[in-house]
């Protein structure tokens, strides 16, 4: 039915038929919404890649603008079907989160400080159509949500970061001749991974993780094993790394950044009209928290008792976002943070 035709039959009619710019638009947001739910990382990249489908084949009729809803649902679909939508410890599989080099993480928090950017502007629930305002929100910045689990995340990627980099030095050491001294070598490369560990302010989060390798490095150096040492270390870095310890687990990193971004949503922008419909079985009582475990219930590893929280976290079957509840403790935490910032 053409554009034309649906305006003919709702002229003299009380029902609003929606353009069908309108509804794939609803569509589009419907899709992105749905990444943010609780699923296996196939499921939630099968949604991201078919919101994709969407915007790829109407793209040009849909022409989205760069501001707003929308604009920013499409971002945090995007950027969470494509981290969170890996496996993160198969070592089989070359798309694991445990395979991704150095500039992967990199890029990754270069997408999140773009998508907190869009989220502390004034347009940044704009509907389409809506006038662009870039102005900066400041007051909305210092929200826990926005400032310091935001920088908790971030924290928690440098880390990956700096492990994907000892890594990949350590694959470059294993291609090496044998040196007569390949031990000051590793002792070299572990100490950059100290240093930048320390001075990304991981240093009390990862010391499982140096105890391991320094130790490592003293026993071949007794035993005199120093042909196969940066192969035997990079097996039990990748021994380590599975074992999900809740100091660099890539699986509770992939939880609380869907958790952070699943709040910038379901606190900043309107639900989409079709999850306000109860289409598919959502509805607005979502995904806002994940159960009464939310991201700002972690404090560092060494406190006590959060480290048998945490891996029951992991552990943990998936949640279904129709059935969770606002957790009390972050309304209280944005209350305080209104009050400190004289907005009351």
């Amino acid at each position: 039915m053409s554009s034309a035709l649906i305006s003919e039959y709702a002229v003299g009619s009380s029902i609003k038929v929606p353009s069908p710019k309108t509804a794939m638009t609803d569509l589009v947001e419907f899709w992105c919404y749905s990444v943010l739910v609780e699923a296996p990382p196939r499921e939630i990249y099968l949604r991201m890649k078919e919101c994709q489908r969407i915007l790829i084949e109407h793209g040009e009729e849909l022409n989205i603008q760069d501001y707003g809803r929308v604009h920013n649902r499409i971002g945090i679909a995007t950027l969470v079907g494509e981290f969170c939508g890996r496996e993160a410890n198969d070592s089989s599989l070359e798309t694991s989160l445990c395979h991704q080099k150095s500039s992967y993480w990199g890029k990754l928090m270069e997408g999140l400080n773009g998508l907190r950017h869009n989220f502390l502007r004034f347009d940044r629930d704009a509907k389409e159509g809506d006038e662009k305002n870039d102005s900066p929100d400041e007051d909305l910045a210092y929200l826990p949500m926005f400032d310091e689990l935001f920088n908790e995340l971030i924290s928690m990627i440098k880390l990956q970061r700096a492990i994907a980099t000892l890594r990949e030095q350590l694959q470059e050491e294993a291609k090496m001749p044998p040196s007569s001294k390949p031990q000051r070598r590793m002792s070299t490369i572990i100490g950059n991974y100290q240093g930048t560990v320390a001075k990304e302010g991981n240093g009390d989060d990862n010391h499982v993780l140096l105890r391991f390798l320094k130790r490592d490095l003293l026993k071949a150096h007794k035993k005199g094993e120093t042909k196969s040492l940066p192969k035997h270390i990079l097996e039990g870095l990748d021994k380590v790394m599975e074992k999900g310890d809740a100091n660099f687990s890539l699986r509770l990193l992939q939880r609380k950044t869907q958790v952070l971004l699943r709040d910038w949503a379901d606190q900043n922008l309107a639900p989409p009209t079709l999850v306000r419909l109860g289409y598919g079985g959502l509805s607005t009582t979502n995904a806002t928290q994940n159960d009464q475990q939310t991201v700002s219930s972690w404090g560092t590893y060494s406190d006590a008792g959060v480290k048998e929280e945490q891996e029951k976290f992991i552990n943990s079957e998936p949640l279904d976002a129709r059935n969770h509840e606002a957790d009390p403790e972050v309304l209280r935490r944005a209350a305080k943070a209104v009050e400190e910032s004289d907005l009351s």
